[in-house]
């Protein structure tokens, strides 16, 4: 199944790159499908999986399996477990079943898996992890998104003007760094592995308008909408623009790119009007929404005096709220806030959030180098797009303040901007990076800017690991430099002297010189990428996706007999786990939820997810209410208060099955 999917994944590539009038060479093909496998394989051969499993499952499940060496570091992915898969769940039933899974009866009381953009259902990336069993469902999109966004970051590259090796640094670094591996589980990274095509059309419709640029750009530009991650993609489209402006010819004009586009994007919202248009009616009126409304306001008004304090007094370290200017050591180094799951967490948000524009520390070379390279229009521009995102990951004051004007701002989850500021630092890298191994070019600035930033990466963290990687990416930067430059023909040598001769007496050529300085770079590369990559992912132990413990039994027993619903009081058992077992589940666990389906809840059981607490415990079980929900099974913990009316159903064990005598049946009625 893996192997069926990075198939037709490649082919989609190259059909893409025929469509925009590129070619794929075979060898960054082998690259992008050969860098899943190696970084991937071992979770298929082995006894883990991609799946963050060891720490949600026992705190929901008390009876389940115990494991040796739980990895529970990953903890912070639990929604992989606790959403995005009952959800995937949810889908894949609806199409075993013959149907579009436009309805769930099992998933928050009764809900549409369609109009949820996280859902994925038609997201193109999805499509082709369903090829695979669930249990590897997140490994095989993740094998795809990597695929994509090296090759498509390639090909972007070289649109740029950056050396084939160039481009395959800076194109590795963002497929297989912060924007892709540290969000690797959720639909985030599949809007970013679409990125780099997005642009890439872009940047071909306003330099060459014709029928096929725009139709590819259509199609990439469904393709990011449809991939489930409605904000990031609002920020990739505004690098796309952004790009495509720079990339415009202005003496051929502006009228033929400026209306190819707008029929490019145009024709790319209609492909995803199915999925977007739902989207856009439901959003308004649900959950994130209406806390949306309260917190824009609360923003507005806490910027605007933020910005008259910090007038007054002159200082300027309320910019940012607390700690989020740290954001930015992310980029420097691999372990800015401490080893990736080994180690405590140190900065702002958490790892994904933190992590999300790291791309390597030989990218970051090069992203210092092109600070000296000679095409400083689009050098400025890259640097422009790529700092604007970052402040506005980091909630820069001026930032925050507009946000709290328009409508839903403060609903917007800003930090998880920083992988769409990843794409301009990958793309300075390979500019950069041009700039240093290319012969004949005179680097001394570019070089210069390098050895800045690996001091200040070093200011960062200067562990004996991070020591030596950098060694070895000046090393390689030097060698390929002394190849460059130290190497001068022979102006007057004999018309007859055997060139095999004079080559064998000295074995250390430039051109072995530079090779050497070239393989340096690269194996850097692997070491650093490789290293942090197996940090980031999650290895989950295989028996405890989703085991059926005799608690799962006891509760699918009691709903038995008719379509029943089940419940836990407290926080006994996540909203969302229950589904995967075919149990319905009355509580609501979806941001998109609408806010009159949660009002009742929230009044008489004081269900308030997003509140105080991201997810709420649910009380009041003696309500009446219960018993027109049609509630059958209800969980409770040991210490939590029985009502006289629920019947114990397994004795003995915590938590505990009780049975709902009195809850009435529903029937649907179209």
């Amino acid at each position: 199944g893996l192997g069926l999917a990075l198939l037709l994944g490649q082919a989609v590539a190259w059909c893409l790159a025929r469509c925009m009038s590129l070619a794929l060479p075979w060898k960054i093909q082998a690259l992008g499908s050969c860098a899943p496998l190696a970084l991937l394989l071992p979770l298929l051969a082995g006894h883990r999986l991609l799946a963050p499993t060891d720490a949600p499952i026992p705190a929901n499940l008390p009876d389940a399996p115990r494991v040796e060496q739980p990895d529970v570091a990953h903890g912070v992915f639990n929604d992989a477990i606790l959403q995005l898969l009952p959800w995937e769940a949810e889908v894949r039933r609806g199409f075993a079943e013959g149907h579009l899974p436009l309805w769930s009866d099992l998933l928050d009381g009764g809900s549409s898996p369609w109009i949820n953009p996280q859902a994925a259902v038609p997201s193109p990336v999805a499509m082709l992890g369903r090829l695979l069993p669930l249990e590897h469902f997140l490994l095989g999109m993740l094998a795809v998104k990597i695929l994509l966004a090296f090759e498509g970051c390639w090909l972007l590259a070289r649109a740029l003007g950056a050396g084939r090796f160039s481009a395959a640094l800076g194109a590795g670094g963002f497929a297989l760094g912060g924007p892709v591996l540290a969000w690797a589980v959720f639909p985030l990274s599949s809007v970013v592995a679409w990125s780099p095509w997005l642009v890439l059309a872009t940047i071909r419709v306003v330099r060459r308008p014709s029928r096929r640029h725009v139709i590819a750009a259509a199609l990439v530009l469904a393709a990011l909408l449809l991939s489930g991650h409605p904000e990031i993609a609002v920020a990739e489209c505004l690098v796309a623009a952004g790009l495509g402006m720079v990339a415009w010819r202005r003496r051929a004009g502006a009228l033929l790119p400026l209306s190819a586009a707008a029929l490019a994007a145009t024709l790319g919202a209609s492909l995803a009007a199915c999925q977007l248009l739902p989207f856009l009616l439901v959003a308004p009126h649900s959950l994130r929404a209406s806390h949306g409304v309260s917190l824009a306001a609360t923003t507005a008004t806490t910027a605007t005096t933020a910005t008259t304090a910090a007038t007054v007094s002159g200082s300027s370290r309320r910019c940012f709220p607390p700690g989020q200017e740290r954001l930015f050591l992310g980029v420097l180094s691999p372990w800015a806030f401490g080893r990736p799951f080994h180690e405590p967490f140190t900065g702002p948000g958490n790892w994904p959030i933190a992590a999300g524009a790291y791309l390597g520390l030989v990218a970051l070379a090069g992203m210092a180098a092109a600070l000296g390279s000679r095409r400083r229009r689009l050098v400025l521009a890259l640097c422009g797009l790529a700092l604007g995102l970052l402040l506005l990951a980091a909630r820069f004051l001026p930032f925050r303040w507009l946000l709290g004007l328009l409508p839903l701002g403060g609903a917007l989850a800003v930090d998880r901007f920083l992988p769409a500021a990843a794409l301009p630092l990958a793309l300075l890298a390979a500019l950069g990076l041009d700039e240093l191994v290319r012969r004949g070019r005179s680097a001394a600035a570019s070089l210069a800017w390098t050895l800045i930033a690996a001091s200040t990466s070093l200011c960062v963290r200067h562990d004996a690991a991070l020591l030596g990687l950098w060694l070895l990416v000046v090393l390689g930067l030097l060698l390929v430099r002394l190849a460059s430059t130290s190497y001068t023909p022979p102006a007057a040598a004999p018309a007859a002297a055997p060139p095999v001769a004079r080559r064998g007496t000295s074995g250390w050529t430039p051109g072995r010189r530079r090779a050497c300085g070239l393989g340096l770079l690269a194996l850097a590369s692997l070491l650093d990428l490789g290293s942090w990559g197996r940090d980031a992912l999650p290895r989950g132990h295989r028996e405890l996706f989703y085991p059926r413990t005799p608690l799962v039994t006891a509760i699918a027993g009691t709903v038995e007999g008719g379509p029943w619903r089940a419940v836990a009081g407290g926080f006994a058992v996540y909203p969302s786990l229950l589904p995967m077992y075919g149990i319905a589940d009355v509580r609501i666990d979806n941001p998109l939820a609408l806010a009159e389906q949660l009002r009742p809840l929230g009044e008489i059981f004081d269900f308030r997810p997003e509140g105080r607490r991201y997810k709420s415990g649910f009380g009041h079980l003696d309500h009446p209410f219960l018993d027109f929900l049609n509630v059958r099974a209800v969980i409770l913990a040991a210490p939590a208060a029985v009502p006289g009316k629920l019947e114990l159903v397994n004795a003995g064990t915590s938590p505990r099955v009780f049975r709902n005598p009195s809850a009435l049946p529903r029937f649907f009625l179209p």
